[in-house]
């Protein structure tokens, strides 16, 4: 799923650019194609910061899963943790 987001991520960060480009050619709004390319930018930064490890540390999605949970398993504790801690007044 993550893998599916970050592809469809880089693409917008390339058609973004070329959508501005061709709305600029055709007397598009200036404010609109400047939107287009702040968001392209925007996403582009947000794909870097889930892809790129920084130094000793890994990269967000090398890091799911070392807790020592699963995801399903962080789920259902969160879950009972929520039901068990109900806070009606009686």
């Amino acid at each position: 799923m993550q893998e599916t987001a970050l592809s469809l991520a880089m693409l917008m960060v390339f058609a973004l650019p070329i959508g501005a480009f061709v709305l600029w050619r055709q007397g598009g709004s200036r404010t609109q194609i400047t939107l287009m390319l702040v968001l392209a930018a925007v996403m582009a930064a947000n794909v870097a910061i889930w892809v790129i490890p920084s130094g000793n540390v890994a990269a967000p999605p090398q890091r799911i899963g070392q807790s020592g949970l699963s995801r399903k398993s962080r789920y259902l504790s969160t879950e009972s943790i929520m039901s068990s801690s109900s806070c009606s007044k009686k």
